[in-house]
């Protein structure tokens, strides 16, 4: 079951899961406290799973507008254990069910992962790729 978490143990191991998320630029100290930071601004909202106490996913998720003045469902972070491949599924439905509840009119996300990964995984869930980021680091 995916519930809302709000407390220091569930934040913290979120924050561990970083480390299973290839070339991740999210900063440890700055994640958990964006999360925290959620807890006041009621719109970055924390979800997690467990199986036998262990979590098995997790989603940080911010709702807001975007440049077009859209009410917009924000995927922050996702992290969801490899081996259980049903999970992909029930997340994916939560987010949409959670967007829908929200009223946001579209779900959006950015991500430093190859668009041809993003692309294989999510397609199936009817997400597309609409734009690419490019910058430079100065």
């Amino acid at each position: 079951m995916i519930k809302q978490v709000n407390n220091n143990k569930a934040f913290l191991e979120i924050v561990d899961k970083l480390k299973d998320v290839p070339d991740c630029r999210l900063k440890e100290s700055s994640f958990y406290l964006y999360m925290i930071a959620g807890l006041y601004d009621e719109a970055t909202l924390t979800f997690a799973s467990y199986s036998k106490e262990k979590m098995n996913g997790c989603a940080v998720l911010t709702i807001g507008k975007d440049i077009m003045c859209e009410l917009t469902l924000f995927i922050v972070f996702l992290w969801l254990d490899p081996h259980n491949h049903k999970l992909w599924r029930k997340y994916m439905e939560f987010i949409e069910d959670k967007a829908r509840e929200l009223k946001a009119v579209k779900i959006s996300f950015t991500t430093a992962r190859s668009a041809e990964a993003i692309d294989r995984r999510l397609n199936k869930y009817g997400y597309n790729k609409v734009y690419n980021v490019i910058e430079k680091r100065m």
